[in-house]
């Protein structure tokens, strides 16, 4: 039986993951956390019949999953190491200062960094790549859709996107990357374009655009309940589990 600790329990996908490793044979719930100071300390919560004390730190388990907020991942990722916890990250908007704090820890325990748990989304994180590579004269666009309440943009799941179509053609993403066309609305030469839109309640929705002068190629993933990112956050628990320390990413998780 893992273990596994829930990160951000009070937000949307908290309480979806909480719920699936309540459900999930092979996994159960050791503990609920929200952020220091945060709201509901010492609360209780159900999850389908169970009940569980809300705390502001990791305690003990086998797996963390994490959905919090940025500003608390280094935190959690340091008390993994002190417990000696793997921990599957998938929290976005991350900055370069937290990604440096995850491959520190990685060579001390196991990390999954998730930015989407998908299956649908990670499949087409591998095409976007391959598509890239074989129409490397085409430009390339990420448009993202998501519900009026989500804080970064662009979103996670978009720069894992873009980030797969800088890697086909073998460029640094951040030498490339450009989520606003200026006053000018002037491309620049190799830019991999970002375009945001929020509104109402869409879970999610990301389109990857191949343009080129004759032809466009699009590949699109809508997701319609947020179900399927707790069910790829539990399995990537259940597989890092009683893994060596390393840094490794939903890729690694579903085996291609």
């Amino acid at each position: 039986m893992v273990e596994v600790v829930v990160v951000g329990c009070f937000g949307r996908m908290g309480r979806a993951v909480m719920e699936e490793v309540v459900e999930r044979e092979g996994t159960s719930l050791s503990g609920v956390v929200t952020r220091k100071g945060g709201r509901g300390v010492g609360e209780r919560v159900e999850v389908r019949g169970e009940s569980f004390t809300v705390v502001d730190e990791v305690g003990s388990g086998d797996v963390v999953i994490d959905f919090s907020l940025r500003t608390g991942v280094v935190e959690t990722a340091r008390r993994c190491v002190e417990l000696d916890l793997a921990y599957v990250c998938c929290v976005t908007g991350l900055e370069s200062a937290d990604y440096a704090v995850l491959d520190e820890v990685s060579r001390e325990i196991p990390v999954v960094l998730a930015p989407n748990t998908s299956r649908g989304v990670n499949v087409l994180s591998a095409l976007t790549e391959r598509i890239s590579g074989i129409l490397g004269d085409y430009d390339v666009d990420i448009v993202e859709y998501h519900h009026r309440h989500k804080k970064d943009a662009p979103s996670g799941t978009a720069l894992l996107l873009g980030e797969a179509a800088a890697r086909g053609r073998g460029l640094d993403h951040e030498e490339v990357r450009q989520e606003a066309y200026e006053t000018s609305g002037v491309r620049r030469e190799e830019g991999i374009g970002y375009a945001v839109l929020r509104g109402g309640e869409i879970v999610g929705e990301h389109h990857v655009i191949f343009a080129g002068d004759r032809d466009r190629i699009e590949l699109v993933h809508k997701s319609a309940d947020r179900g399927i990112y707790a069910t790829g956050a539990v399995d990537a628990a259940l597989w890092v589990s009683g893994r060596p320390p390393g840094l490794y990413t939903m890729r690694d998780v579903l085996g291609f």
